[in-house]
């Protein structure tokens, strides 16, 4: 099992926190947007954010990493956190479960991780979807 650094893990339960704290404000303490999907776009970045902490934590274990984990893991990653934060917003004032909102978290993580594993650190894409170890 790939165990990210201590650094890594604070890093992502600090970003899993400051997420915690937004989504536990009631809508209102936002200020409106006008402009259509922008909280789309948020939740996103936000989780592509996210993603790419954990997945950076995994690159940098010095720990060899195969690579369907290295770029799935971050993904599922962030999409159950999604996923428990849209719950948790079930609880918030004038907040309620969104499945957009899950859908926009998984495609931030999805495209931070194609932009990273594919296009930064040229992970091949068939060794991503190979379910062995590496060679």
């Amino acid at each position: 099992m790939t165990v990210m650094s201590s650094r890594y893990w604070f890093l992502t339960l600090a970003y899993c926190g400051v997420i915690f704290w937004m989504s536990s404000r009631p809508l209102e303490a936002f200020p409106e947007v006008e402009t259509p999907g922008a909280d789309k776009a948020v939740h996103m970045v936000l989780y592509g954010g996210l993603t790419v902490i954990v997945s950076l934590g995994l690159r940098r274990s010095g720990r060899p990493v195969r690579p369907a984990v290295q770029f799935f893991g971050p993904i599922v990653f962030a999409v159950l956190y999604g996923v428990t934060d849209e719950l948790h917003q079930m609880l918030v004032p004038s907040r309620s479960f969104d499945l957009w909102d899950v859908a926009a978290n998984t495609a931030g993580a999805a495209l931070a991780q194609c932009i990273l594993c594919l296009g930064i650190w040229r992970v091949p894409l068939r060794s991503v979807f190979a379910w062995h170890a590496p060679r």
